[in-house]
């Protein structure tokens, strides 16, 4: 849709794919599209002084600067090198990769007027190595991942060689998320690759020019937008879109947990993996394609139904990650561009799995067409009831991916992605898929440690893999007869407990055990202690 819109200098957006899915009736709708020739290009522009946050780099400012220790938004990047690695060459090549990205040299400091970048010159980087042995390795790299960083002082790029023998190295980078996203991987390796061998080979790397930086991306997406206060700008649009989608959205979605929910999350988090078969994954290309959707909203539509038997509820919001790169000029930059879009939807028991699935795909739809305001000011203004104990909006995430995986190649070297170790529960669940057209689909679910164990974030895994089971082989099956358990789970169903207690209100309690036993000791404080009898009356 970029693309198009780019070239032809029209508007259409992703609704008009499924509207128009042949490329005769795209033509149709691209040549009654409003023409856009005099819209605001994406050029390189004389900067602004002080260059603004982009709206999405906003909120990752305020969560940096209210806890700069944390390493929640720290991205990783761990590659073993075995071969002979010329050190100095690599040193040179990454010092070409930061001049290249602007984005890499900025680093973010406060004013009377907020956060703003500051982009500095380059400069040659240091040479880097440590040397280490082998059973050191875990350790150090996760010392050095989830180290945090002060984005309003430092630049948010941190760089580290190991060298565990003569050939056999592993280079370790991370970035804070306020200068990156996980799709800027891509043109990091890619870029890191070109300059490598140009310069083992004793020359600079021929790379063509990025026709944009990221401050131009700030400036452009701000001037795009427009103004909140113009109420045909396209945020204002997108505003009214948002609020009346969301409105009365429950606070949580309040999924079975084994552990209470603490009052602060500490994303801690672990993961488990599984697959989606060839088969099954044929099977699911077939019937999106069949209903005029695609694999994600079929896969969306699963959980959903998931979701909303897990929570004996039906008003059932998923959030999913969008790569936000809406123009080409965008695609090769490494930047902080990926946006989270919430998908509200509604379960009801007695329509078809094809029914639920339909609606899906117009949430998605319009979801997509609504895009460009930024979940973070979309937060500020929904302002739901603001809470340390879970994310806001949404607890649950879809995340699919379907590109090639980053791949580091270098001269001479062989290369293999190592586990950074850095597993953070951002969210209650996150789903991860990734397609691959030959060998199914890969699942990794990350849970917060906090509210699951493994045993039971397997149990929905398996339980998601086993509705999906359903809903290929019988599309028409009724939501409310689609069955999530399997023998195990079956046999728990018929349990009852004893009847409950009546309830009993706090301060009646503490006056019957204060009549029970007064003299009992009731509280321990820097060598005080109160009685039941005592910690009665003073809370009286």
């Amino acid at each position: 849709v970029a693309q198009i819109n780019e070239v032809a200098a029209v508007a259409i957006d992703v609704g008009d794919f499924f509207t128009a899915p042949s490329v005769a009736e795209l033509a149709t709708i691209v040549d009654g599209a409003q023409d856009l020739r005099e819209h605001l290009p994406l050029v390189s522009r004389k900067r602004e002084r002080p260059l603004p946050l982009s709206l999405a780099q906003q909120r990752m400012w305020f969560i940096n600067q209210y806890d700069t220790t944390s390493p929640a938004y720290n991205i990783p990047l761990a590659v073993r090198l075995r071969g002979p690695l010329d050190t100095t060459a690599l040193t040179d090549a990454l010092t070409d990769v930061i001049t290249r990205h602007e984005t890499l040299r900025t680093h973010y400091p406060d004013s009377d007027d907020g956060p703003h970048q500051v982009v500095h010159d380059p400069s040659p980087l240091e040479p880097i190595g440590t040397v280490i042995d082998e059973n050191e390795l875990g350790e150090q790299l996760a010392r050095f991942v989830t180290a945090g960083f002060d984005v309003a002082a430092e630049i948010p790029l941190r760089v580290a060689l190991f060298e565990i023998g003569s050939t056999d190295h592993v280079l370790a980078l991370v970035v804070h998320h306020i200068c990156a996203d996980g799709s800027s991987l891509m043109p990091l390796a890619h870029d890191l690759m070109t300059a490598y061998e140009a310069r083992v080979s004793g020359r600079a790397p021929t790379w063509t020019p990025l026709p944009v930086q990221y401050g131009d991306y700030t400036l452009w997406q701000r001037e795009t937008l427009g103004s909140e206060d113009d109420p045909e700008s396209i945020i204002s649009q997108q505003i009214r879109y948002w609020t009346h989608t969301l409105t009365n959205l429950p606070e949580v979605l309040e999924l079975p947990t084994d552990h209470p929910r603490p009052p602060q999350q500490t994303l801690h988090g672990a993961a488990i993996d599984f697959t989606i078969d060839n088969d099954t994954h044929h099977a699911l290309t077939e019937l999106a394609h069949r209903e005029h959707t695609t694999v994600f909203m079929v896969c969306h539509a699963a959980l959903t139904i998931l979701l909303a038997r897990l929570t004996n509820t039906t008003d059932i919001t998923i959030g999913t990650p969008i790569a936000g790169r809406t123009h080409p000029h965008l695609d090769n930059l490494i930047g902080m561009f990926v946006g989270t879009l919430v998908l509200r939807n509604t379960v009801a028991p007695t329509h078809t799995f094809t029914d639920l699935l339909h609606h899906i795909r117009d949430t998605d739809i319009a979801a997509f067409a609504h895009a460009d305001l930024p979940f973070e000011r979309l937060v500020e203004l929904l302002n739901p009831p603001r809470s340390t104990a879970h994310a806001p909006l949404t607890q649950v995430m879809l995340a699919f991916q379907n590109t090639a995986p980053v791949a580091l190649e270098l001269p001479s070297l062989t290369t293999e992605c190592v586990d950074a170790g850095l597993e953070q529960a951002k969210f209650d669940l996150t789903l991860m898929l990734d397609e691959s057209v030959d060998a199914g689909i890969a699942g990794h679910l990350v849970y917060a440690t906090d509210l699951f164990d493994e045993p039971t974030a397997r149990a929905f895994a398996d339980r998601y893999l086993r509705l999906l089971d359903t809903v290929v082989r019988e599309p028409s099956v009724t939501v409310g007869e689609i069955d999530v358990l399997d023998g195990a789970d079956r046999v728990l169903v018929p349990g009852r407990g004893p009847q409950g207690e009546p309830p009993v209100l706090l301060p009646d309690m503490l006056t019957t055990a204060a009549a029970i036993d007064p003299s009992a000791p009731a509280l321990f404080c820097d060598n005080r202690e109160l009685s039941y009898r005592e910690l009665d009356d003073q809370s009286n």
